[in-house]
């Protein structure tokens, strides 16, 4: 499940491509579009990312003691 917000410059514009979307099949899964009125605002959250140095995690595995016990 995910959300995606697309701003248009005219609330027409809007309109007519939240009805032409809406119920639309988009790799399996059914898209529910609408428009929202403007008392409807959207909390926009920044998330910050970081790097993951995942060539260093890699040779950190790949160097590991391994001790088998028989």
């Amino acid at each position: 499940m995910g959300y995606a917000f697309i701003e248009f410059k005219f609330k027409e514009v809007a309109k007519i491509a939240a009805d032409s979307m809406n119920g639309y099949m988009f790799y399996g899964k059914k898209l529910v579009c609408r428009v929202l009125e403007d008392d409807q605002g959207v909390k926009v959250r920044t998330k910050k990312f970081r790097f993951i140095p995942y060539n260093k995690l890699f040779i950190q595995q790949r160097n590991r003691v391994m001790i088998l016990c028989f």
